[in-house]
């Protein structure tokens, strides 16, 4: 975490101190509560919302922020590494969903293979459709 969202923290540790001990929050201006969510999305939760606008939320996401920051641990010297970013998460996903795909599309190649060379017949089964209508009588 760099110096100046500790010193931002630190700064604004009372609406934190107020929120515990009187259960409310207030005189929180728009660009703090912008501000702690920011930091809460870059160290904490990502993909955190927040409702700027319903009191009893702001007064969890301030709980939430400064219980997150208590709880980190101490390091001197050095800042904290932000999170992945969403674009690492979904590009993972994607690697995975095209390996899958290959591995779906060698299988399908393999059973054409097969049926084509004499194999079990399941393509000509899935691909010839059965006759509908009546047998005809005595033949």
């Amino acid at each position: 975490m760099t110096n100046e969202d500790k010193d931002f923290l630190e700064a604004n540790r009372g609406h934190y101190n107020t929120a515990v001990n009187a259960g409310y929050v207030q005189d929180l201006g728009q660009d703090i509560k912008m501000r702690m969510v920011e930091i809460i999305k870059t160290y904490f939760a990502p993909a955190y919302l927040a409702n700027l606008w319903c009191g009893p939320c702001i007064m969890d996401m301030v709980k939430y922020l400064y219980v997150q920051y208590d709880a980190m641990p101490i390091i001197k010297h050095e800042t904290f590494p932000k999170h992945d970013e969403p674009e690492t998460f979904v590009e993972t996903e994607l690697k995975k969903s095209e390996q899958n795909f290959d591995n779906l599309s060698q299988k399908i190649s393999d059973v054409i293979q097969s049926d084509s060379k004499g194999g079990n017949g399941l393509i000509s089964q899935i691909t010839t459709p059965k006759k509908k209508g009546r047998k005809p009588k005595g033949k």
